[in-house]
């Protein structure tokens, strides 16, 4: 059998999800989640993968459920790999970029608001405090890339470790405002 980085993974308490910032000109399309976690911050479309679900299924299927629309390409952008600190369970979440779409954006979603944000205002909405750290990284990659955070048991600081021209980065961000970002 074939072993690959990351077979390690405990799969029964790691929680596969995917996210999507889905693209229209200089705007990204974000939700305002109206749920926990990190409710009353902004996030990219998605959600967990159901058992028996291909990534890119759970993918497409949350994008439609959430926004209406269908993509009608996506690019793998990275792997988040978020370790909580309060009970150590590991997320995978899979990260998309989309420009293509058809349908209409739904007026309503159970998980909160749909916004499209210019994104030379990122800066000006609560963001769930992860984004501002991997989303530049993702955005100016030509590859996918892996990216771990690593939560302290408040929940509220965590690490962050990639690599960056061949040799690892890792950065500590105290004080975060949200919480995990599922």
């Amino acid at each position: 059998m074939c072993r690959l980085p990351g077979d390690n993974l405990d799969h029964h308490s790691t929680g596969l999800y995917t996210l999507c910032f889905i693209h229209q000109g200089n705007q990204i399309l974000l939700l305002k989640r109206e749920n926990e976690p990190n409710s009353g911050f902004y996030n990219g479309i998605g959600g967990k993968i159901s058992r028996g679900e291909s990534v890119e299924d759970g993918l497409l299927r949350e994008v439609a459920e959430e926004t209406g629309f269908r993509l009608l390409n996506f690019e793998l952008k990275g792997i988040l790999r978020f370790i909580e600190g309060r009970e150590g369970k590991d997320y995978l979440v899979f990260t998309y970029f989309s420009s293509k779409f058809e349908g209409e954006m739904l007026k309503y979603c159970p998980e909160g608001f749909l916004e499209w944000v210019d994104s030379s205002q990122l800066d000006q909405v609560p963001l769930v405090s992860n984004i501002p750290v991997f989303l530049p990284i993702l955005e100016k990659s030509n590859y996918p890339r892996l990216i771990t955070f690593q939560y302290s048991e408040s929940g509220k600081d965590f690490r962050c470790t990639y690599v960056e021209e061949g040799r690892k980065v890792e950065q500590v961000y105290e004080e975060s405002v949200g919480e995990l970002s599922l």
